[in-house]
Order: C-alpha cells, then structure tokens, then sequence
C-alpha cells in the first residue's frame, strides 16, 4: 500500500456530492430531474448535486477532468451515477465507512476486447450503477496533473471512460477498485425512466452507406432481410453503382477505408432532397438495428433542435485539444435542425474532406465542433458486435450492433438471443 503523508486528513463522514451523467436530451434531463428530487427528500443538498447535461467543460463526460476541477473548490466524496438508477443514500454512507478509495460493482473482462484496447487486467466499475470515490483522489488527481500536464494530453482515444477512469487510477494511483456486494442491490438500482414521446409524422429515413461489393451480401442477404423491412424506416442505399436495387442512389464515390468523400457525397443528397425530413439515422451496411427501441428514442427528440447523436468517443480531447465524434459504426442520429446547420456549412466551403478516405465519424466530429455542435451520447448504440463487450455492461435497451457480419459470422443469433427484435415485417421462417 501506498501512504502519501502529504495529503490532509480527510474524514470518512465529510460530504458527499453526487454526479449525474446526463445528456441534454429531453428525456435525461427529465430524468436526471426526477433523481435530483429523490435525493433532495433523502437529505442531500442541491449545491452538492451536479449535472453533466449543464458542466460541458472540456473533458467532463470523460470522468477523469470533471472529477479533477470540481474536486478544486472543496474535497468531497464523489458518487458518480447516470440518470436512470434509484439511490440509497443511507447505504452509500455505509459504503463510505469502509476501507478504501474507489467502490463500486466491480467487472473484469475474461477476454481480450477490442474496445478496452485488448486490456484484461484492469477491474472497473459497470458504469449503469456508477461509482463512488473518496476525496483523496481528486486530490491526487491535481497533484497528478500539475506534475505532468503533458501525460494529461497523450491521451489518443476516449472509448468507455469507466474503464479508462479505472486503468488510470490503478496504473498512475496504485488505487484499485473495491468490490461491494450490495451494490447494486441496496446502493445503486438500475431503474429506467421513460421520456415523452412524439409520433413521427413521417417514416424515419435511413442513409446507409454501402458499395457494389457489398451488395449481395450486405444488403439483399442481410439488410433486406432483418431491421431494412421495418415499414417504420424509409432506407436508401448510397453505393457507388447504377442498379436495379430498390431505392438505391449512385453517389459515384468510394473508398475501402474512412469514407468521408461518400459521407461527403450523402449530406450532398440529403441538402439538395430531404430537408423535410424531421430526423435522419446514418448507417454501415453491416449494422443491425432494434427498430422498437430506434423510433422511441427518436420520438423522444425535437426534430428542429440541432442534435448530434450515437455512441461518442474522443480524440486526444482530455483537456481540450482534441475534439469529440459521434462513431457512425453504430448509427448517427441528426436532425433536420442539424441538417440545416452542414448546409450553411458547405454552402461557405467550410465542411469539407482532406482526403476522400478520411475517417468520416472523426471527420464530422471537427466540423461539429468547429459550428459548437455537441455530441449526444447514447449507451444503446454499440461500435462493435455483443460478443466485444463484456455481458453486464451490454444496454438493457439495445438500438444497434456494429460489425455483426465480420467473418462471414451468423448475425442471426443476436435476434435469437434476444439483443434484437425480429423486425415488424419480417416473418421468422425468413430469418
């Protein structure tokens, strides 16, 4: 064990503020709302309640920076939660008496994944329940961050910031995560709150990405034959082709990797013909969808508010230097408020790609946030396939998985292990 002898005594009994990780969409704000009141009838003070729906500072959503600031102006314990839990505040007291730093539900990975860069050694906190965190480290965290600054800006990529939070800590801190059995029990329950919701007037419409390679395989044997024959979802592909395909549109640009001139190419079309449309979903060709739980998070949006929305991840974006992008492997929401946004934008020649094989989620997350367009993050989308996830932290509410036909593997077994609906249309001898 490491003793730092130059920290101040800190009682186990000092406060405690509560971090709600809330995104500015109307049902989080809501529900974040809703827990702010429950807290309050359990004593908890409204200056020690933060959201991060109104703290956007840079690096905020990533846990490590937000928790370094707000540490700056008094040290207090920290329970850092998302919005849709139920907490007992007498059972975190409890917590806060026991040996140790860092607690939570704590998951380790048995496999390599992918997402966690191939990282197996580090436990980590299921970021649906949160975590709890005493005041020693936000102040390790400054003490960490004014001796090396520049450690602070190597950061690459921002993936699950639970998981990285957790490797910083164990690795930079020597602080490991503390198991609590009643967690999840008795501490932190998941608990869902359901937003308003606004029928569409119109079906949703769909821009998936696609080329002539891909065509049988990904869209007449896969799409056409799963979430694509949903009569809620208007789909059109944007391929590289003239054909017969049904509603398929000819943009003549393709690339075998980054597809920004294609990305290009799409919002192009969308400008010139679709502006009406109230949102739009931007898809791969090898993503598959829960149409159900799709339309009730679109439902639960303003189409004439500007809105960027999907899984986020960063780029060397801790402490501001880099930039946050919505990753388009798992579907882009816009709207038609956003869409009018990259018409001013091309219109004065400021979106546009340095390459045609540019990466284009990375692509359009610079130009976001050239036009102060913020990302929405939303833990339904998933970047990659369920098995690159460890089972517990898989959303309850799914709306996509990425890369599902990779090896020529059976997508058909998300929907029968249930990730995925049979979609409305699709008879199941079909699947």
């Amino acid at each position: 064990m490491i003793f730092f002898w130059w920290l101040p005594i800190i009682n186990a009994q000092e406060g405690l503020r509560i971090l709600i990780m809330s995104e500015d969409m109307p049902r989080e704000r809501n529900a974040a709302d809703a827990l702010r009141k429950s807290l309050v009838s359990q004593g908890a003070q409204e200056s020690d309640i933060h959201f991060l729906h109104k703290n956007k500072g840079d690096g905020n959503w990533y846990i490590l920076n937000w928790i370094r600031k707000i540490n700056l102006n008094e040290a207090k314990w920290s329970l850092v939660v998302p919005v849709d839990v139920e907490i007992n505040l007498a059972k975190i007291k409890e917590v806060q008496k026991m040996d140790g730093d860092y607690f939570g539900h704590k998951l380790v990975d048995e496999g390599h994944l992918i997402i966690h860069h191939y990282d197996n050694d580090t436990s980590y906190p299921k970021a649906r329940s949160g975590f709890l965190i005493s005041p020693k480290i936000g102040i390790l965290l400054e003490k960490n961050y004014k001796k090396d600054q520049k450690k602070w800006t190597k950061v690459d990529f921002v993936i699950t910031p639970n998981h990285e939070f957790a490797k910083f800590l164990s690795k930079q801190l020597s602080i490991e995560l503390t198991d609590v059995k009643m967690w999840e029990k008795e501490c932190v329950k998941y608990k869902y709150f359901p937003g308003e919701r606004r029928a569409l007037k119109d079906k949703l419409f769909v821009a998936v990405k696609t080329t002539a390679k891909y065509r049988e395989k990904r869209v007449e044997n896969f799409i056409k034959k799963s979430w694509g024959t949903d009569s809620r979802v208007d789909v059109r592909y944007f391929t590289d082709e003239d054909s017969d395909l049904e509603n398929s549109i000819n943009v003549k640009v393709n690339s075998e990797s980054g597809h920004c001139g294609k990305m290009t190419a799409i919002f192009r079309y969308l400008i010139e013909n679709e502006m009406k449309r109230e949102f739009i979903l931007i898809s791969d060709d090898d993503a598959l969808y829960n149409v159900d739980n799709l339309i009730e998070l679109v439902e639960q949006q303003d189409p004439d508010v500007v809105t960027y929305l999907g899984e986020r991840y960063a780029y060397a974006n801790l402490i501001g230097n880099g930039y946050d992008y919505i990753t388009t492997g798992g579907g882009l929401i816009i709207t038609r408020g956003t869409l009018e946004e990259y018409k001013k934008c091309f219109s004065q020649g400021s979106c546009s790609c340095s390459k045609n094989d540019s990466p284009d989620d990375m692509t359009l997350g610079m130009w976001n946030g050239g036009m102060n367009i913020q990302a929405t993050h939303s833990s339904q989308f998933h970047q990659r396939k369920p098995e690159d996830y460890h089972t517990e932290t898989l959303d309850k509410r799914p709306i996509s998985f990425h890369s599902v036909l990779w090896s020529n593997r059976d997508w058909k077994k998300d929907i029968k292990h249930m990730y995925l609906k049979t979609p409305y249309s699709a008879s199941k001898d079909e699947l």
